[in-house]
């Protein structure tokens, strides 16, 4: 008996992926293809190896892609200020005291 192959998928990359085609025969319709290719450029900028590269979640948000917007393939996430830790700021909530205020006894 000759054995099964366990390969599921026929792509090796992200954008092979993405642009992936389907069960459908049909090609990609020029809207379809312009969200995918918006997706992609989504997907590799909050996906980026290099921590210095990568976004953040808030230059995530204001791409197209989460916006609904119009792509453009020359996107460029807005800056994002240092994190607070690196700008000497504590925002460490573990340490930050919890005031809870309990309701006043009824007799």
């Amino acid at each position: 008996a000759e054995a099964t192959s366990k390969r599921y998928f026929s792509f090796r990359t992200l954008p092979e992926m993405v642009n992936q085609e389907g069960r459908s025969s049909k090609p990609l319709s020029p809207r379809e293809a312009n969200r995918r290719q918006c997706f992609l450029h989504f997907l590799q900028g909050v996906l980026a190896y290099d921590p210095e590269q990568r976004w953040t979640p808030k230059q995530a948000l204001a791409h197209p892609f989460i916006r609904d917007a119009e792509f453009d393939a020359n996107f460029v996430p807005p800056e994002d200020p240092l994190p607070a830790e690196e700008a000497g700021q504590e925002d460490d909530l573990s340490t930050t005291p919890l005031k809870i205020r309990l309701p006043d006894e009824v007799d």
